[in-house]
């Protein structure tokens, strides 16, 4: 990678502060359209802070700034662009950003027409039982939020405009009470009107195995446009994966054989469909393990010899080749602990036939259970995600959507007071991967750490931190 001229240093009023940067994703152009930095600037009273919104561009050049008061010992949540106004949460430092209790569910929009961030908005209705579980940006009309009730299963899709007036309420499922099944909604992308989730469904509260569907609304009304399951005769299909193309939906997933559950640890193989905007599905593809031995040593319930079970973190779409790229790590168990280690990327083609496998090393990164591990390797994914014990970040394109770019950070190696840590990256371009790494030094002793952010094709943007502190950001150009 060759640093580029484009260079920030921020410099804070008060040392030692609470920093955040976000990235915003201009959804309408599928590209980062800038980022927005938020900073304490000064004590309001005991339990309010005056912030600063700083909006930056792509490129890093200053754009606007405009301040708001908010709560103490907070940090900011999810973060969206519709073309005129910037939405942003402010939610307990503590909060796991999934799932947001409503009486801690605070929403300011940045309009950015006149540079003033509103006060901040709660729910129409705050209650114990209620949660924010996801949100999104409605281009050029406002935002929708993503509320469950715990109490009645009912997921609401409550959007506003740019001055927070009511753009709809709309309930997917009507009222759950009246059936023994509970939903799970997953708001999954959005372009040009159309809103794309994956709806989980339970038998029962207490369930484990859901059955999921894709769920499509019209972002701008709320109205339902359509519901599909995919699931087969042969297989029970768990979606995780949807992306919104410019005349399709792709749709992606692990398969279940019909006696398995969720549970069982043992998938059976791979899923990819592709469905017009209207939710009829073009077609649909399936891979069971079996498939993939001429390529890689790989038996039933995914397991691969001497490296463990492949968890599937992305499933990414590449215009340029029309292939597919599933992007995984090992999980492999012991009798009391769980490890991660390498990368690993399937190259599918066209037809969903393994092309190519691709593995990157990365140093292995060992959950100790402190007692016999009950249940299966895999089980413990949702817990390495949430320990951050996973390598992988995110993808990108090229320039000119020439191919596809993929980040991951790896501890390269610890010493006393100070610990060699590298972001890797791997390209995909004319259907072969080449893999680069940059190392920076960054100190233990000073509480230093380097955090990866998604940049504009072919850039990306390194945040150097200390001490809630950002030290530098660093914009990008990739050698490849």
């Amino acid at each position: 990678m060759k640093k580029i001229t484009a260079l920030l240093i921020l410099l804070l009023i008060i040392p030692n502060v609470f920093s955040q940067v976000i990235p915003l994703k201009d959804t309408e152009n599928n590209e980062i359209y800038g980022y927005v930095v938020f900073n304490i600037v000064e004590k309001v009273d005991k339990k309010h802070n005056l912030y600063l919104a700083n909006l930056l561009d792509a490129n890093l050049n200053q754009v606007a700034q405009s301040t708001f008061t908010g709560e103490d010992n907070a940090k900011v949540g999810k973060v969206h662009y519709n073309g005129n106004s910037i939405y942003f949460e402010v939610i307990p430092k503590s909060a796991d950003i999934k799932s947001v209790a409503s009486k801690d569910f605070t929403y300011h929009i940045y309009n950015l027409k006149t540079n003033k961030v509103s006060k901040g908005f709660k729910l129409p209705k705050v209650d114990k039982n209620i949660f924010v579980r996801g949100s999104y940006p409605v281009h050029g009309h406002g935002f929708g939020i993503m509320i469950r009730n715990f109490k009645s299963q009912v997921n609401e899709f409550y959007a506003v405009d740019d001055q927070n007036g009511l753009l709809y309420k709309s309930f997917p499922y009507g009222n759950p009470k009246k059936k023994k099944e509970t939903e799970h909604i997953v708001v999954g992308d959005i372009q040009n009107g159309l809103l794309a989730s994956i709806s989980k469904k339970y038998p029962h509260k207490r369930s484990n195995d859901p059955k999921t569907t894709l769920l499509l609304n019209n972002a701008i009304t709320g109205e339902k446009v359509e519901e599909v399951s995919l699931d087969t005769d042969g297989f029970d299909i768990y979606l995780s994966n949807v992306q919104i193309g410019e005349d399709k939906i792709f749709v992606f997933g692990d398969l279940y054989e019909k006696r398995k559950k969720l549970s069982s640890d043992k998938t059976a193989g791979l899923f990819k469909a592709e469905l017009d905007h209207h939710g009829n599905v073009l077609k649909d593809n399936s891979v069971v393990w079996a498939d993939l031995q001429s390529k890689i040593d790989i038996k039933e319930g995914g397991f691969v010899k001497n490296k463990g079970f492949i968890y599937t973190h992305d499933y990414v779409w590449d215009k340029e080749t029309d292939h597919t790229i599933v992007v995984g790590e090992y999980i492999k168990g012991a009798l009391s602990s769980v490890s991660v280690e390498d990368l690993i990327f399937l190259d599918f083609d066209e037809k969903f036939n393994l092309v190519h496998v691709f593995e990157v090393p990365t140093k292995k990164a060992v959950l100790h259970l402190n007692s016999i591990k009950l249940g299966g390797s895999r089980d413990f994914a949702n817990m390495l995600r949430d320990y951050n014990y996973f390598d992988y970040r995110f993808s990108n394109f090229l320039e000119n959507e020439t191919g596809l770019s993929f980040f991951y950070f790896n501890l390269e190696k610890v010493r006393l007071f100070s610990g060699d840590f590298s972001h890797g990256m791997v390209v995909y371009k004319d259907g072969k991967f080449t893999a680069n790494k940059l190392k920076w030094d960054t100190s233990v002793w000073k509480k230093e750490y380097l955090n990866l952010l998604p940049a504009k094709p072919g850039y990306i943007l390194l945040s150097k931190i200390s001490k809630d502190r950002i030290l530098e950001n660093r914009l990008e150009r990739l050698d490849y």
